[in-house]
């Protein structure tokens, strides 16, 4: 899209949002190897989900998008959730998500003594 856009006004910005307190995720699917993985019934999933993801406000969200479409940047990462999340791909690659499956598991353990 870059080599598209490079000739005219138009720029574009990737953005890789984090949890953002909206109600999207609660509309959302979740993957029938997540809830066998974790244990845990549809609900109680969705319900830790929304606890672990929600911790960026639209206001926030919205602050950063137009901060780095204001600076014409390439790519923004929004939210620490979605940073540490990049950090840890980039330092381990697709093994992330056995790595956050484990981390899951063992806090389904913690909450059941």
């Amino acid at each position: 899209m870059e080599l598209e856009l490079q000739d005219g006004n138009l720029s574009a910005t990737c953005v890789h949002p984090g949890g953002v307190a909206t109600n999207i995720s609660k509309s959302g699917r979740i993957n029938q190897g997540m809830l066998e993985a974790t244990g845990l019934s549809h609900e109680e999933y969705a319900r830790n989900l929304d606890k672990a993801i929600q911790n960026t406000t639209p206001d926030t969200a919205a602050s950063a998008i137009l901060k780095a479409v204001q600076k014409n940047a390439r790519s923004v990462i929004v939210g620490n959730d979605a940073k540490f999340l990049s950090f840890i791909q980039r330092l381990i690659g697709t093994r992330y998500q056995k790595l956050l499956t484990a981390g899951i598991k063992r806090q389904r353990q913690k909450a059941q003594g």
